[in-house]
C-alpha cells in the first residue's frame, strides 16, 4: 500500500534518526539512513499511485536460489567472483522455467555482494560480481591484486561482465545495471564503454558521481580525501587483497596531500570523471535514472550529470547549461531528496524503471515532461522540473559597506579585511545581509559568487556560504562553496552564465597553480552547491565569507558523507594560504553573489508519499506536472 503525502510546513525538517554504516565512496565512503518528516497527502489522478499512473509492482511470484562463488575469468587470466540469484518455482524450489532479464551489479564492498531477493522474486536474475582487487578476486595467475577504482582495467572488466551476464542460463539477453555509490559509478563507466547495440537496456546509477571535485573542495583536499589509507580495507573490500589496497590508498593520499600530480585535475582524475563519459551513454541509447540527495557530494554531481545527459540527447553542447526552453526526454531522469549518501532509494520505483526498459511494460514513467524530481528544502514539498539550471534569470546581490547585500551596485568603493583562520577566531569571517523579502521565494539551482580580493601572501582561500536568516535570527545554510586562489582559472567554454551574462556555474580546470603577486587584486569565481530551498516571507538572505571550515566539521566522521569542505590544505597550500586578505567592492570590482530566485508557484507541487519499499522516506510519485 502506498501512502501519498505532501508537506507545506515552513520550517526545515529535522532528522528523526541517523544510522551510519562505513563503506567506500571511491577510497572510502559511507551509507546512512535518515528519516525525513512525512508530508500531507496529495490526491492522484492516475489509476495507480506510482510514477506514470498505470503501473504497480508485481507481487512476489518466485523464490530465489543463489549460485555462490562462481568464478568469472577475464581475458588476462584474472578471476572475479559472482553470486547469482535465480528465480525459482515457489512450489518445487526448482529454477523457474522461461527466460528473464538480468540485473548486473559490480560490487567492491563485502556488505553488498549478495543478490537482491526483491528483484529476483519479481522475475529478474541478479548477478553480483566482486570488483577486481576486492573480495575473493585474484589477479592473473592467482596473484594478489589491488583495486584500481574506475581505472581502465576495471572498465574493461565491466564490459566483459555484460557479455557474460547476457549469456547466463535463463537470461533473455537484456541487461540492467544496479547499485549505489561505487556500484552506481561502475554502472556509468560500463554503460559508456559497451558501445551501441549492447545488451544493456537500462541503468539506475544511484549515489553516483565521481571525479576531482568529489575529493577536493575548490582545489583544496577535502575531508573525503583524508580518508584514503586511513582505515583498514579488510572490513570493506575483504582481507585477501587488503595489504595492497591499503598501500595504494596511503600512496594516493600522500600524493594528494603532498601536492603531487593527483592534487590536480590531470589525466588520473580525467580518466575517472563520470561527467566525461556520459555523452557516450546517450550515444549507446541506454536510459538512466539518477538518484541522490542534497546532502552528500554525489547530489550536485547527479544534477550536472542529468544536464549532460539531456544536452547530449538534444544534440546540444553536453557540458553547457540547459536552455529553459529545450526539449527533454523521459529516458534520462533524476531524483534528489533530503538525504545522505546511499539513502532514500525505493526498490519499487527502481523496479518500475527496469520493467519499463527491460520488460517493455507501458508504465507511463518515461512520458513525463518534467524529468527532474526534487525535494524543496524547508517547505518539505516535492517539485517537478525539466531543465537545469531551473532558470536563466538570476538575481545579483552586491556586497557593500555596512555589511549590506543589495541588488544595486555599490555607489562607493569599499573593502574589508579577512584573516586566514578557523571561523571561531576574530576577524576570520565577513557577513553581508540582504533586506527581508516580502513574498516567499525559492532559491532554485546552482549559486555562484564573484569576489574581488587581495592577499598579503601569494595565495588565498575563500569560502562563500549563502544562508537563510529567519525573522527570529535562526540561520540555516542554503549553499556553500570554496576556491583556492591559485586555481582560479576559468574554462569559459563550459562556464554557465545567465541571460545577462552573470556567472552562475564557473568551470575551473584545476590543472596547475597560478600564484598571484602579494597584495594584487584578483577576481575569484566560486561555485556554490546547488539547492532548491524555500525562503519564507520575512526571512532574508545572508552571505558569509570565510577562509577555513569549522574544525568540528572536518573532524566529524559524518562530514565524510557530505559536501566536500577544504579541510586538509596540501603541503604547498599550507605555506601559501596564511595571511591577511582584503575583500573589495567597487564599480570596477563588483563583488557579488548570483542567486536563482523563483516564486513558489513557478515550481508546482509534485505528488509524493511513502511506499512499502521506501523505508519510511517520502519519495516522489507524480512524475509529470
Amino acid at each position: 500500500m502506498v501512502s501519498r503525502r505532501r508537506a507545506r510546513s515552513a520550517t526545515r525538517g529535522g532528522f528523526a534518526a541517523l544510522v551510519v554504516t562505513i563503506t567506500l565512496l571511491s577510497a572510502i565512503s559511507a551509507i546512512s539512513a535518515i528519516s525525513a518528516s512525512p508530508a500531507p497527502a496529495v490526491m492522484r489522478t492516475g489509476s495507480t499511485p506510482w510514477p506514470g499512473g498505470t503501473w504497480q509492482p508485481d507481487a512476489a511470484k518466485y523464490g530465489m536460489a543463489v549460485d555462490a562463488n562462481v568464478a568469472v575469468t577475464m581475458d588476462d587470466g584474472a578471476t572475479l567472483v559472482a553470486n547469482i540469484g535465480y528465480p525459482t518455482d515457489g512450489a518445487t524450489g526448482a529454477r523457474a522455467a522461461g527466460t528473464f532479464p538480468v540485473l548486473l551489479t559490480q560490487a567492491p564492498y563485502v556488505s553488498s555482494q549478495q543478490p537482491t531477493a526483491f528483484f529476483v522474486n519479481r522475475g529478474y536474475i541478479h548477478a553480483v560480481v566482486q570488483v577486481r582487487g576486492t573480495g575473493d578476486t585474484a589477479g592473473p595467475g592467482g596473484a594478489l591484486v589491488a583495486s584500481d577504482m574506475f581505472g581502465p582495467r576495471q572498465v574493461q572488466d565491466g564490459v566483459a561482465l555484460v557479455d557474460w551476464a547476457a549469456k547466463l542460463p535463463g537470461s533473455n539477453g537484456k541487461i540492467g545495471l544496479y547499485g549505489c555509490s561505487q556500484l552506481g559509478i561502475n554502472q556509468i563507466f560500463t554503460a559508456a564503454a559497451v558501445g551501441p547495440d549492447s545488451p544493456i537496456k537500462a541503468i539506475v546509477p544511484a549515489c553516483a558521481s565521481n571525479g576531482y571535485e568529489t575529493y577536493f573542495a575548490g582545489g583544496v583536499p577535502s575531508q573525503i580525501a583524508g580518508l584514503f589509507g586511513s582505515f583498514s580495507t579488510a572490513g570493506l573490500s575483504g582481507p585477501k587483497n587488503a595489504v595492497l589496497n591499503d598501500a595504494n590508498g596511503k600512496a594516493q593520499r600522500d600524493d594528494m596531500l603532498g601536492g603531487g600530480p593527483k592534487a590536480y585535475n590531470g589525466d588520473y582524475w580525467q580518466e575517472r570523471t563520470t561527467y566525461s563519459v556520459l555523452p557516450d551513454i546517450v550515444k549507446n541509447k541506454i536510459p538512466a535514472l539518477l538518484w541522490s540527495g542534497w546532502i552528500p557530494t554525489d547530489g550536485p554531481g547527479s544534477l550536472y550529470e542529468y544536464a549532460i545527459l539531456q544536452n547530449a540527447w538534444a544534440g546540444r553542447p553536453p557540458f553547457g547549461a540547459m536552455s529553459p526552453k529545450q526539449k527533454t526526454t523521459g529516458r534520462y531522469q533524476v531524483v534528489i531528496g533530503p538525504w545522505m549518501h546511499g539513502q532514500g532509494l525505493d526498490e519499487s520505483i527502481q523496479l518500475e524503471w527496469y520493467d519499463t526498459w527491460l520488460k517493455d511494460v507501458d508504465t507511463g514513467m518515461a512520458a513525463t515532461r518534467t524529468p527532474m524530481h526534487l525535494y524543496e528544502l524547508q517547505s518539505k514539498r516535492w517539485v517537478n522540473a525539466s531543465t537545469f539550471p531551473l532558470t536563466d534569470d538570476y538575481t545579483t546581490l552586491h556586497l557593500g559597506s555596512n555589511s549590506k547585500l543589495s541588488s544595486a551596485p555599490p555607489k562607493t568603493a569599499g573593502s574589508a579585511p579577512l584573516q586566514w583562520g578557523e571561523p571561531s577566531a576574530a576577524g576570520t569571517t565577513l557577513t553581508f545581509d540582504a533586506a527581508p523579502i516580502t513574498k516567499g521565494q525559492v532559491v532554485a539551482g546552482p549559486v555562484a559568487a564573484t569576489l574581488y580580493a587581495k592577499s598579503s601572501n601569494r595565495n588565498l582561500n575563500l569560502i562563500a556560504t549563502l544562508n537563510d536568516v529567519g525573522s527570529d535570527g535562526t540561520v540555516t545554510e542554503i549553499a556553500t562553496g570554496n576556491l583556492v586562489g591559485s586555481l582560479r582559472a576559468i574554462n569559459k567554454k563550459n562556464t554557465w552564465v545567465d541571460k545577462d551574462g552573470a556567472t552562475i556555474h564557473p568551470d575551473h580546470p584545476y590543472r596547475a597553480d597560478d600564484y598571484a603577486a602579494p597584495n594584487s587584486l584578483q577576481r575569484y569565481d566560486i561555485q556554490l552547491t546547488p539547492s532548491v530551498f524555500a525562503v519564507p516571507a520575512g526571512h532574508h538572505l545572508q552571505l558569509v565569507v570565510s577562509t577555513q571550515p569549522p574544525a568540528s566539521k572536518c573532524a566529524s566522521l559524518l562530514s565524510a558523507l557530505t559536501i566536500p569542505l577544504p579541510c586538509i590544505p596540501s603541503t604547498p597550500q599550507k605555506e601559501s594560504l596564511p595571511g591577511t586578505y582584503e575583500v573589495v567592492w567597487s564599480k570596477s570590482s563588483p563583488s557579488a553573489i548570483n542567486v536563482p530566485l523563483l516564486a513558489p508557484a513557478d515550481l508546482p507541487d509534485a505528488e509524493s508519499g511513502t511506499t512499502e519499499t521506501s523505508r519510511g522516506q517520502v519519495v516522489p510519485l507524480g512524475w509529470s506536472s
